[in-house]
């Protein structure tokens, strides 16, 4: 048997319940050679603290950029999570010993892990504020606000229960996006889209806000980017990956666990970090959550890449619809090297053109 290890204390817990059961478990993951994405340190320690067998992948910039296009394109439709780069990887590495590997996907969507839910928690007590008063304070904030900034998106959305203020971010992932950028057909009001889809959903109905804010993720991130994404990248290589936080019984102990056990104190997943504080190093336990992503924004740096990816960018898509304006994919590229925040919107794009890319060339 075998684990995806990475420096987390989610897959760290898969890893110490499998060990427990069984003697010559393997660990796998994948480093970047230092950069800020690479979790190898904190995985080694862990396979340490448990006394198991690690296997690492080294990934960098050469290989990278050599095999990210051809992934992007094994999806069925364009698929802007690029992370399935490293799952792709890791997935090919693991097949050469087993069949069936562990993940800790779900970890987070279940016991609370996300920054919105965090956030949900905190602001939990504005839901106490008759809405009137907080639509009077959201408008004088959205008011005086710059237009497209996150103060002026709060001011907005005071006067919505606390749930929804994370989730349009997660259902419409151009909220951010500059205006100039994107064909109108991509514009949507995130603010209406939040409201719809609370609406239907009955288990929102007097659901505390980090309920609402860890039932949607579970609904839409979970089912149609992260499960999709290792469907995809384990089948290519045809292994078989298992989340044992997706056992039925895991999900619905951990949505009955009480809000303050999942985001006490600010810090998210209380209660696993309770329970890792036991079995895994307490590095691991107290370092902040990184995703699962590939050093892209180091990468660009060099010269010769950022040249061809730009060039990739502002080309188009012949045979495929293109979501830019006119002159909209230069725009981005500028908006990107000036505004860090918008490096997602680069590689959502980036994403979207390798896949067409691939789809042009057929099978």
């Amino acid at each position: 048997g075998g684990v995806f290890l990475s420096g987390g204390i989610d897959s760290g817990l898969v890893a110490a319940a499998a060990a427990k059961q069984r003697t010559g478990l393997a660990c796998f993951t994948v480093g970047f050679g230092g950069e800020a994405e690479d979790e190898t340190p904190l995985a080694a320690a862990t396979a340490r603290r448990l006394g198991v067998r690690m296997e690492r992948l080294d990934v960098d910039l050469r290989r990278g950029m050599s095999e990210l296009p051809a992934v992007m394109g094994h999806f069925d439709e364009p698929c802007f999570d690029t992370s399935a780069l490293p799952t792709a990887l890791i997935c090919a590495e693991a097949r050469k010993h087993l069949v069936v590997v562990l993940t800790g996907d779900a970890g987070d969507e279940v016991f609370g892990g996300y920054p919105a839910h965090v956030r949900a928690w905190r602001w939990r007590h504005l839901d106490a504020v008759p809405a009137a008063l907080r639509r009077s304070a959201g408008a004088l904030l959205a008011g005086v606000a710059r237009p497209d900034t996150i103060l002026r998106r709060f001011g907005r959305r005071l006067a919505e229960p606390v749930g929804r203020f994370g989730i349009g971010a997660t259902l419409y992932a151009f909220e951010d996006w500059p205006r100039d950028v994107l064909v109108p057909a991509l514009r949507m009001d995130a603010d209406e889209l939040v409201r719809r889809y609370g609406e239907r959903l009955p288990e929102w109905r007097g659901a505390s806000p980090i309920d609402q804010s860890q039932r949607t993720d579970l609904r839409s991130y979970m089912l149609d980017d992260i499960l999709v994404k290792v469907d995809r990248m384990s089948m290519r290589h045809s292994l078989e990956l298992r989340s044992p936080f997706l056992d039925y019984r895991m999900v619905e102990l951990g949505l009955r666990v009480p809000s303050r056990l999942r985001a006490k104190d600010g810090r998210n997943k209380h209660l696993l970090r309770r329970l890792a504080a036991r079995h895994l190093p307490e590095e691991v336990c107290v370092a902040p959550k990184r995703g699962f992503g590939i050093p892209l924004r180091s990468w660009l740096r060099d010269p010769k890449l950022a040249s061809s990816l730009r060039a990739l960018l502002a080309e188009g898509t012949p045979g495929f619809p293109d979501p830019f304006l006119p002159g909209g994919a230069n725009r981005l590229w500028e908006a990107a090297a000036a505004n860090p925040a918008l490096h997602t919107a680069l590689v959502t794009m980036l994403c979207y053109r390798w896949w067409c890319a691939a789809r042009s060339a057929g099978p």
